[in-house]
């Protein structure tokens, strides 16, 4: 359950409307989307982005409500991934909410030079409030969403170029 908020991250950089023009990285959005399951209506999920000029700031927001049917129950589950990074792509925190079942789960990750502290509230243990822990930083691969977005355009941006010259010199060579 660990990775679940880093594989939504994931699944929902590469989910994107298509755009009459390739957007800048830089620009802001905010989607909508309708979950279906089995052509029926289950849910609906959000994702925007945000910049804060004043502190420099990057917000890259997954939120996720879905309805399962059970038998005569519905079961609703609920997630939320709220990643803060600056305007160069350094990480600062990434907040995340699990309501999978009768008890939410917060984690607030918060990435510091040499590690990232954890913090998970536990609301049912009274002497010990929270868990808090370091972790090791990801590895040299990996990017912020806003940093993968922008490598994303790039590339697309350079195949596009590199398509449209071969298709240049395809016409030189058709018409000698």
């Amino acid at each position: 359950m660990k990775k679940f908020p880093a594989i939504i991250l994931l699944s929902l950089l590469i989910i994107h409307p298509a755009h009459a023009t390739p957007p800048r990285a830089s620009e802001d959005f905010n989607h909508w989307y309708i979950i279906q399951m089995q052509g029926n209506h289950a849910g609906w999920m959000h994702e925007s982005q945000t910049t804060n000029p004043e502190n420099a700031t990057i917000t890259t927001q997954q939120e996720m409500n879905l309805t399962i049917k059970r038998g005569t129950q519905n079961i609703t589950l609920h997630m939320l991934a709220k990643l803060e990074e600056s305007t160069d792509h350094k990480p600062i925190r990434l907040y995340t909410l699990d309501e999978l079942g009768s008890q939410p789960k917060e984690t607030t990750y918060t990435y510091q030079e040499n590690t990232i502290i954890t913090n998970s509230p536990q609301p049912d243990k009274t002497n010990d409030p929270s868990t808090t822990k370091p972790i090791p930083l990801p590895g040299e691969c990996f990017q912020t969403p806003a940093q993968a977005k922008s490598f994303l355009i790039q590339k697309l941006k350079n195949e596009t170029d590199q398509f449209d010259r071969s298709e240049e010199h395809t016409s030189e060579l058709q018409s000698h």
